[in-house]
């Protein structure tokens, strides 16, 4: 049976984290790349109709934006991946069982995420609001009446679940990386959609 192996001092510690490797650097960086970007688009966008203007449609617009937005979500899950499978592990007796572990986190995340994306839609999923494309009303069915955020907890979920697998110390960091940066985007990305959807519906009762 394997022996428990894990770091047992700071010392030791730093031998489980590799900063020299440019895949966690690149991970660290699209993390926060990817919601920033969008957040920034989607305010200029919304102030300004710029990008609508320019391709003709919200409607365009916002798909075509969303696929960059899609590339950099692909390039930190990449890097990410890449840092929790390449730098040290620890041991465990159980690492079989963690790979069971892992598997039902990562089916519990993505039946979050799949499940969300089929209830906004693409344009609600992209922030089309931002573009002037409103959903009619508030999505309350699953999963959001058991999370408020199933996208951004089921993607933490899937990260979990991998470094929980691969029994990566770095990747654990990770995740909790990814939660925070969820957290703050979370913090800015609801009052401004609240305001959004607010401004709307007070100039459809100003029209009745």
């Amino acid at each position: 049976m394997t022996k428990w192996q894990y770091p047992q001092s700071f010392n030791e510690l730093y031998t489980y984290i590799d900063l020299n490797d440019r895949n966690l650097w690149y991970g660290l960086f699209f993390t926060f790349w990817t919601p920033f970007f969008w957040n920034v688009i989607c305010k200029i966008e919304y102030h300004t109709q710029v990008f609508s203007k320019a391709f003709g449609s919200p409607k365009l617009a916002c798909f075509t934006l969303s696929l960059l937005q899609i590339l950099s979500s692909n390039c930190r899950n990449y890097y990410i991946k890449e840092t929790m499978v390449n730098q040290k592990h620890f041991e465990t007796p159980y690492n079989d069982l963690l790979v069971i572990v892992e598997y039902c986190i990562v089916a519990v995340g993505g039946l979050l995420v799949v499940t969300a994306f089929f209830r906004l839609g693409w344009f609600g999923t992209w922030h089309g609001d931002h573009f002037g494309l409103l959903l009619d009303e508030k999505v309350t069915a699953f999963p959001y009446n058991v999370v408020e955020h199933p996208m951004h907890v089921g993607g933490t979920l899937n990260f979990l679940g991998l470094a929980l697998g691969t029994r990566s110390l770095v990747g654990l960091l990770l995740t909790m990386w990814v939660k925070g940066v969820y957290y703050v985007t979370e913090l800015v990305e609801g009052p401004f959609t609240e305001m959004i959807y607010a401004k709307a519906a007070g100039s459809k009762k100003k029209k009745n």
